[in-house]
């Protein structure tokens, strides 16, 4: 919750400098470059945001795979801003700087994508959710390998390869974003209610409410059982009730 409201609080402040710089430009009458870059700079903070809280929502995870996967997707979340930011203010024209760059925003999108995935992943999701969580999971891999060789290693392919790697780019695609959307509706329909985490702490009026229902639950499984009935009886009445 405290990770969903620092991105929110970032995106409005992301869209505020982003509207008052176009609102300066729009007083002056022109707009200008630097107010360009800094309407970009700002959306792009508020995207990078996003991914990277993507990634931290992993980093509390035991599962050590799960918790590295979160570190690389907001290592290189933070990379790829940076190194985007630069582009946006210095203009570098070089390959070597753009090729890494690519590639680090490339990770950082895929990566963010899978920490979204496995971050709702719960323990009473249903097989047919499941499934959908892992098609996503291995789409998402296989476009990563798909943009990635190609951002890294400069090729010069005839245009008739070019488009058919470019369908089957798009069809990965479309398999991976819609199997995470299918797994999402799954997981609302019949995943059952969202686990309550293991790190947060319980409310003491939700745990004595808790009890108290409980305790009534079990007393009332008591009086309703013969065995209990037929033991009061036996015992017969109490010494108080007699003299009385």
């Amino acid at each position: 919750m405290e990770l969903r409201r620092l991105v929110l609080r970032v995106l409005v402040g992301a869209t505020v400098v982003a509207s008052g710089a176009g609102i300066l430009a729009l007083l002056r009458g022109e707009l200008t470059d630097t107010d360009l870059r800094v309407m970009a700079t700002s959306l792009l903070f508020a995207v990078a945001t996003t991914l990277a809280a993507a990634g931290a929502a992993l980093l509390p995870d035991r599962r050590r795979a799960r918790a590295r996967l979160g570190t690389l997707t907001v290592a290189a979340t933070a990379l790829a801003f940076a190194g985007l930011t630069v582009a946006l203010w210095a203009e570098p024209e070089r390959e070597w700087f753009w090729r890494p760059v690519l590639c680090l925003s490339i990770a950082a999108l895929e990566g963010a994508h899978a920490s979204f995935a496995l971050a709702r992943r719960r323990a009473a999701d249903r097989p047919a959710t499941v499934a959908a969580a892992r098609i996503a999971l291995v789409g998402t891999a296989a476009s990563a390998v798909l943009t990635l060789v190609p951002a890294a290693i400069p090729l010069d392919p005839p245009d008739d390869q070019v488009e058919a790697y470019g369908k089957l780019l798009g069809a990965v695609l479309v398999v991976q974003l819609a199997a995470t959307v299918v797994a999402s509706l799954l997981r609302r329909l019949v995943g059952g209610a969202p686990e309550r985490p293991l790190l947060a702490a319980e409310d003491p009026a939700d745990r004595l409410r808790r009890e108290v229902v409980a305790a009534a639950d079990r007393i009332e499984r008591l009086t309703g059982d013969t065995r209990v009935r037929g033991s009061a009886s036996v015992c017969g009445p109490s010494p108080n009730a007699a003299a009385g």
